[in-house]
């Protein structure tokens, strides 16, 4: 369902190519792991876990925690952007408002 909806992304022109290609690997792997969950099993032998689902688990909510950190960042610095557009906004606004009480003075 994801790749259909980025596809419909990529033919609309509002994402790109290698976004869909990554979306794509990722739903393969993901029914891989659901139909055949001992794949995992030798790499969650290797951390010292019993089972390959429960790394598959622990892999994800690590995923998770680092999505959300990046979207903080991106969030924190557009909500700096904004302040600083703001700031400069005033700024031109103060100083255009000035110039015109200069001219209505002068008049």
């Amino acid at each position: 369902m994801s790749c259909l909806f980025f596809a419909n992304r990529v033919r609309k022109n509002q994402s790109t190519i290698p976004t869909l290609i990554l979306w794509i690997l990722f739903c393969i792997a993901v029914l891989l792991i659901g139909f055949f969950p001992h794949l995992t099993d030798p790499i969650a032998n290797f951390f010292g876990l019993q089972r390959g689902l429960d790394f598959v688990v622990i892999l994800g909510f690590a995923f998770c925690i680092y999505v959300i950190f990046k979207l903080y960042v991106k969030v924190d610095n557009m909500n700096q952007d904004i302040s600083e557009l703001v700031r400069q906004i005033a700024i031109e606004r103060e100083k255009f408002e000035s110039l015109n009480k200069d001219n209505d003075i002068e008049e």
